[in-house]
């Protein structure tokens, strides 16, 4: 049975490992770049 903080639990666990996304989060304004994308619906 999974966790009801399995998902809290991933990110902490990867965060101590050394994520390279949230490394990459301190130099990149992901949130900024999400928002100037242009997606179609397909």
């Amino acid at each position: 049975m999974k966790s009801l903080f399995a998902a809290e639990e991933r990110e902490s666990k990867l965060s101590k490992l050394g994520d390279p996304l949230e490394s990459l989060g301190r130099h990149v304004d992901f949130a900024a770049l999400a928002a100037g994308l242009h997606i179609r619906p397909s």
